[in-house]
């Protein structure tokens, strides 16, 4: 876990941008296949694999999927 990454990806909660979203979403409907549970809920959990939370996680840009999938 990049302590940087976290930074920015909480900064993009609060402070939301409309590029930023655009990725979140992407990498959302990839995590939501990945851990099969409805897209709707996938922003309330935590990665399966490095256990960061995903509404965070997603919106780092320069963060990456532990598997590789974003």
């Amino acid at each position: 876990m990049n302590i940087k990454n976290v930074i920015v990806g909480w900064r993009n909660v609060i402070f939301r941008r409309d590029d930023i979203e655009i990725i979140a979403k992407r990498r959302f409907a990839m995590c939501a296949r990945c851990m099969d549970v409805p897209e709707l809920l996938i922003e309330d959990l935590k990665c399966k694999e490095c256990n960061c939370p995903l509404i965070a996680k997603a919106r780092s840009p320069d963060d990456n999927c532990p598997l590789k999938l974003w």
